[in-house]
């Protein structure tokens, strides 16, 4: 769907990085933690998935796939635009889900803190990736369309 949605198979298998990169580390907190997988937490995979996803739908939309001449143009632009309103809605998801620790239900403190987590690592992935991942995407265009062609009469 993501490629259909971005017109490119690259920026697709770029957004899921963040998204999936968030899932290794929040089954990584609840392994070091030993919080048990268990209803509160069997549903986290998917939020987290979710978020991820949307994140990273929120950054390629606003950067596009820019010539490789306005790449850094177009990088200070989305982390203006959109870098701020991903901290905002993780910061503020974030705060509202950690008030579940307070809780007596233990699945539902641990899923309040793994939710929690999951939405900040999520946003620090964005946002430290993306702009990585969509400078190296640029390259690797304008690399492809200065690639030059093989001479077949040389050999």
């Amino acid at each position: 769907i993501l490629a259909l949605f971005f017109r490119s198979l690259l920026m697709a298998v770029l957004a899921l990085v963040p998204a999936s990169l968030t899932l290794l580390v929040t089954f990584g907190i609840m392994g070091a933690s030993e919080i048990p997988m268990d209803v509160g937490t069997s549903m986290i995979s998917g939020i987290a998935l979710g978020v991820g996803i949307d994140y990273a739908v929120h950054f390629f939309w606003r950067y596009r796939q820019p010539r490789a001449d306005e790449v850094s143009a177009r990088l200070r632009e989305t982390l203006g635009a959109t870098g701020w309103g991903i901290v905002i809605n993780a910061l503020e998801v974030s705060l509202g889900l950690s008030l579940l620790v307070f809780g007596t239900v233990m699945p539902m403190r641990n899923f309040g803190l793994l939710t929690a987590s999951a939405m900040l690592v999520s946003c620090l992935f964005t946002l430290l990736l993306l702009p990585a991942l969509g400078r190296l995407a640029a390259h690797l265009r304008s690399g492809a369309a200065k690639a030059p062609t093989p001479n077949r009469e040389a050999t």
